[in-house]
């Protein structure tokens, strides 16, 4: 169960770090999810049902050239707050179950995986994210003025 925890926060690391990939409508990064197969192995999968975020910039060196889509870039469609809720609950899902395998055996060791990092990941995140809204506030009320 905890290997599984620790495949779990790898995704969503993987996830958050390709949320600005480009690519074409055809071929581009899909969010990846985890399942478990009936003989309890992770099996990671590629979300195929939801259609990439389409954003509007001509002057992007990725942007779609030609067609009706013309100056559309293509991104995956991960949503930021969602991956860094998953990435934030499976950690401490991790520590949950490495804490109970621990008071039960004491010999019992788990992989130890340096959680600082995706902490410090989630931390930078938010900030990006507040100063993204603070960027946005400001610059609509320039744009009043």
């Amino acid at each position: 169960m905890a290997r599984i925890q620790i495949v779990r926060v790898e995704i969503d690391i993987q996830n958050i770090n390709n949320i600005n990939s480009t690519g074409t409508l055809e071929k581009h990064y899909r969010k990846k999810y985890l399942s478990v197969d009936k003989d309890g192995l992770p099996v990671i999968n590629e979300d195929r049902k939801s259609k990439p975020r389409l954003k509007y910039d001509p002057t992007h060196p990725d942007s779609i050239r030609k067609g009706g889509q013309k100056g559309w870039v293509v991104f995956p469609n991960i949503v930021l707050n969602e991956e860094l809720l998953n990435l934030e609950s499976d950690i401490a899902l991790y520590d949950s179950i490495c804490k109970y395998l621990s008071s039960i055996d004491e010999k019992y060791i788990t992989k130890k995986i340096y959680l600082d990092h995706y902490i410090h990941i989630l931390e930078t995140a938010h900030k990006m994210e507040r100063d993204r809204v603070y960027d946005t506030i400001e610059y609509n009320r320039f744009k009043k003025n």
